[in-house]
C-alpha cells in the first residue's frame, strides 16, 4: 500500500472519501482541505487513480504533520489515564510517534 494525500469527492451531494482509498480519513489539514489515506500499489489494482495524488513517505508525512501543527497546534492530555488532565501541545516527537503508528497500523 501507498500512503497519499488527497481531497474528498462530491458525489451525490454527499463528500466522501474518493472510492479509490483504501483506508482514508486520516490527518486532516484545514489549510487545504486535504486528507491522509491509502491506495493500492499500482500492481494490485485494475483500476484508475488520478495522477494529481500525492504520495507520501515517512519523512514527508512528518513534515506534513508539523506544518499543520505550526499553525493548527496538536494538543494531548499530560495524564492519558485521568480525562480531565491538562492539555499540552505534541512535541516533534509526539508528532513522530503519531505518523510511525499510523504508517504501522496501515501496512
Amino acid at each position: 500500500m501507498k500512503i497519499v494525500e488527497y481531497k474528498k469527492h462530491l458525489v451525490n451531494g454527499c463528500i466522501i472519501d474518493p472510492e479509490f482509498i483504501v483506508i482514508g480519513g486520516y490527518f486532516h489539514n484545514p489549510l487545504n482541505n486535504t486528507w491522509v489515506g491509502t491506495i493500492l500499489d499500482e500492481s494490485e489494482r485494475l483500476y484508475y487513480v488520478p495522477d494529481s495524488i500525492i504520495e507520501l513517505d515517512r519523512s514527508t508525512l512528518i513534515n506534513r504533520q508539523q506544518s499543520i501543527h505550526n499553525s493548527f497546534p496538536f494538543k494531548k492530555l499530560s495524564n492519558l489515564s485521568d480525562p480531565h488532565s491538562q492539555m499540552h501541545n505534541f512535541t516533534d516527537e509526539d508528532i513522530v510517534e503519531w505518523v510511525d503508528n499510523f504508517i504501522n497500523s496501515v501496512n
